[in-house]
């Protein structure tokens, strides 16, 4: 056992050096845009009423599903073929991926803003809101600004320069956006002024993006000769898009069809909510990003022990730290809303606690996704992302006009589960990957076991001050840990994944 343990460390952490070098880096840039893009529908549920932030979170949600049709995949796939064709130092095929998708990208986003422009009413009729014809016409640049963005980010990625992802399209969108929003606000406190602030914000980022491009662009663009790689790039890309669209629709079609079968109200409760499940999904979405190559270099050089190990550890480690907030969230629900939002917004209690059943499961299973991806099984993925899309449309048609937004949880929850199911159900069958041992259960287990015991002293707690929530996480967190060192559950590997994380450092 003592000999797999040291096989497994060095293995994990040449693949590890080999892929991920500035993890670290585009993690902690990840966590500050979640952390930004928050705090700027914090300002926007605060400062306007229900009805409005629920017009604003449809508008958005139209733009973004908007963005994900018009980008086709692109953005991945001129990533990974930039990468590729400069691995091999073919400068000619790489500059071709870069002008033939600005071609294809262009015409796509100017058809894709024409279309929203000219269906800006027949949408407004669709919701059943007058009010959102203007809403889509103001956000509709969104679609070419965005893609801008995206396409230049993926570019200087392909080059293996994360620093533009992180401080263009991380950092300084959020950023950019939260104050632009906030001071729109300040100025003017209508539903106008925050639309026309994001838009502004966006323009703002892709005109520095381009500014900073056109000076500091790894090859040259201006060149006679080039290749021609439209085709090849675009049906490679197709794919990805289908995955991409179909996880999207997953969370965002709540909103959709609530904006069809409730008032703009009751759409911006549920996203209230929503918005504090993103921050329960945190850990797992960050988490991934390491990782996924890790787990690469691990498939590709057929170490399927050492990932099996690997996944374990991981899920472990995702849970104890995702668990305490799911407690904090799933327990107090309604202290939470009125704590961080106030007014009415802990009507949408019952919604948050579905949602974060079903964010539960996803964490609770580990990252499965990322696991097949590793494996190439990107098929598998599109067709577990199609059947829990289309139970999602089913549920929601079904529930929302009879429970409104409890049932568009309940749809959420019941999708996200299926789909997560279904891929750790694939994961294990094919390749006898999975996180449940006792050195996981029984840690899990104990934190509920003694969280379930202080759930009556932490609520008394809260008739003081609900600003005792505060201290719940940490507390919850420091049970974790501690039922870990009680259920002896520190295994060898957990040393390694440790060391990785200390070891990846930013790009120089």
């Amino acid at each position: 056992m003592e000999e797999i343990t040291v096989i497994s460390e060095d293995i994990i952490q040449t693949a590890f050096k080999k892929v991920a070098k500035g993890g670290a880096f585009i993690l902690a840039s990840q966590i500050l845009a979640m952390f930004f893009g928050f705090l700027r529908q914090f300002a926007v549920i605060r400062l306007l009423p229900p009805n409005d932030y629920g017009l604003f979170s449809l508008g958005m949600t139209v733009m973004g599903v908007c963005i994900i049709l018009s980008g086709l995949g692109l953005p991945a796939g001129a990533q990974r073929y930039i990468g590729f064709f400069m691995g091999k130092e073919d400068e000619l095929s790489a500059r071709g991926v870069i002008i033939s998708t600005i071609r294809i990208l262009s015409i796509s986003a100017a058809s894709f803003t024409i279309s929203i422009l000219v269906s800006a009413r027949p949408l407004a009729i669709l919701f059943k809101k007058p009010e959102m014809t203007s809403v889509i016409l103001k956000l509709a640049p969104l679609i070419t600004l965005s893609l801008c963005i995206d396409i230049i980010s993926s570019f200087y990625m392909g080059f293996h320069r994360v620093e533009v992802n992180v401080f263009f399209r991380n950092i300084g969108l959020y950023l950019v956006s939260l104050i632009s929003v906030v001071l729109g606000l300040i100025l003017r406190r209508d539903l106008s002024s925050v639309l026309w602030a994001v838009v502004l914000s966006y323009l703002l980022i892709a005109f520095f993006e381009l500014l900073y491009s056109s000076r500091k662009f790894p090859i040259p663009l201006r060149c006679k000769s080039t290749s021609r790689m439209g085709k090849e790039i675009l049906f490679f890309s197709l794919p990805l898009f289908g995955v991409s669209a179909l996880n999207y629709l997953i969370l965002q079609t709540d909103t959709l069809m609530l904006g069809h079968f409730s008032a703009a109200e009751t759409v911006g409760l549920y996203n209230a909510a929503f918005q504090l499940l993103q921050i329960l999904a945190v850990f797992l979405t960050s988490a991934s990003f390491i990782f996924m190559p890790v787990a690469s270099g691990l498939v590709a050089t057929s170490n399927n022990m050492e990932l099996k190990q690997l996944y374990r550890s991981t899920t472990k480690w995702l849970f104890i730290f995702t668990l305490p907030l799911f407690l904090v969230l799933f327990l107090f629900p309604s202290d939470i809303l009125r704590l961080v939002f106030g007014g009415i917004y802990p009507r949408a209690a019952l919604a948050l606690k579905l949602l974060c059943l079903g964010e539960f499961v996803n964490t609770f299973l580990g990252p499965n996704d990322s696991t097949l991806l590793a494996y190439g099984r990107s098929k598998v993925l599109m067709v577990t992302a199609a059947l829990s899309a289309v139970m999602n449309i089913f549920l929601n048609a079904l529930f929302i006009p009879r429970w409104g937004m409890n049932g568009a949880a309940i749809a959420s929850f019941v999708s996200l589960a299926l789909k997560n199911i279904l891929n750790s159900g694939y994961l294990y069958l094919r390749y006898k990957i999975h996180p449940f041992d006792s050195k996981y259960l029984k840690p899990v287990l104990l934190l509920i076991l003694f969280s379930s015991i202080l759930y009556f002293p932490l609520s008394y707690l809260l008739r003081f001050s609900e600003w005792f929530l505060l201290t719940y996480y940490p507390l919850f967190l420091a049970i974790g840990i501690a039922s870990v060192l009680l259920s002896k559950s520190v295994e060898p590997l957990d040393h390694v994944l440790i060391k990785l994380i200390k070891r990846t450092k930013m790009p120089q």
